[in-house]
C-alpha cells in the first residue's frame, strides 16, 4: 500500500529556557526536532523536519489528536501539514 503524500501532525513549539528562540518537537515522531529564532521561522522549519524524517518509517505514525497534545503541555502547539 502506498503511503500518503500529504499528512497532518501536531507540533509543540517551546520557547522556555531558549533565550526567545523556539524548539519544535513532534509527539508522534519523537526523534525529530527543529528550531527557529522566531515563532515564524520555527513554523517554516517544522514541515521540512517532518518531510525528512517520515520517509524513514515503514508506516507513518498515527497522529495524536491536537486536543490531547494541548491538554498535556504548557507551551504552544499546532497542527502542521506536510507534503512528502
Amino acid at each position: 500500500m502506498k503511503k500518503a503524500d500529504y499528512v497532518l501532525y501536531p507540533a509543540i513549539f517551546d520557547n522556555r529556557d531558549n533565550d526567545g528562540s523556539y524548539t519544535v518537537t513532534f509527539p508522534d515522531v519523537p526523534d525529530t526536532v527543529t528550531d527557529g529564532e522566531t515563532l515564524t521561522e520555527a513554523f517554516k522549519n517544522a514541515p521540512d523536519a517532518l518531510a525528512v524524517a517520515l520517509p524513514d518509517y515503514k508506516k507513518y505514525p498515527t497522529p495524536t489528536p491536537i486536543e490531547q497534545v494541548q491538554k498535556n503541555i504548557q507551551v504552544f502547539s499546532s497542527i502542521l501539514s506536510v507534503w512528502i
